[in-house]
């Protein structure tokens, strides 16, 4: 189990002028060996916070979250190296009061991905969530994002994602892109510390 004592400061859930005004966060994890090869992860998650009032600027309102998440990983003894499974799903509940109202919402995501050889990961995700805005009962953006990652070496990594967005909500114009691609590259340069010269 783990607990942290944070800054509340954030301008969606949390806000505080000063560390007097902390949010909690508590986080439980659960590990458990199906097979020689395959494990499951089960976490939950609690953080508690205050947002300030603008009616009273001296006077606070309470924000709660909860979460819950699962992972299921295969990996073949002497082989997971080369091939790997991976599940993880999560979802999420957000409760903050506000002084003449309260937004609640909901969301999760879940992907899978398949290691096929040392080099190449392929995988999907998929997002959903209601806006962090009252009244979002009937409100949902989803998102579909398949992607393929090439490990070239320890030290090399380059992934294309694609993304594929939808919502059945009006938005300002141009805050969500509705399709995208991107291309990442990851790379590290000089001596590690794992490694002998």
């Amino acid at each position: 189990m783990t607990i942290q004592i944070t800054n509340g400061q954030n301008e969606q859930l949390f806000s505080g002028e000063a560390f007097s005004f902390p949010a909690v966060l508590a986080h439980l994890k659960n590990y458990y060996d199906l097979s020689e090869n395959t494990y499951l992860e089960i976490g939950f998650t609690g953080m508690y916070g205050q947002n300030s009032s603008e009616v009273n600027p001296k006077g606070y309102n309470p924000t709660f979250l909860a979460g819950a998440d699962l992972t299921i990983n295969w990996e073949p003894v002497n082989r997971a190296h080369y091939n790997m499974f991976e599940f993880r799903s999560e979802v999420y509940f957000a409760d903050k009061k506000l002084d003449f109202g309260r937004i609640k919402a909901l969301g999760g995501y879940a992907y899978m991905q398949y290691k096929f050889n040392e080099f190449i990961t392929a995988g999907v995700r998929f997002d959903i969530t209601q806006p962090f805005e009252e009244q979002n009962g009937d409100k949902l953006a989803y998102q579909v994002s398949p992607y393929i990652t090439w490990e070239q070496s320890h030290w090399v990594k380059l992934r294309f994602q694609y993304n594929w967005l939808q919502n059945n909500f009006t938005v300002p114009e141009k805050m969500f892109e509705n399709d995208t691609a991107r291309l990442q590259v990851v790379f590290a340069v000089g001596p590690h510390k794992h490694d002998r010269y």
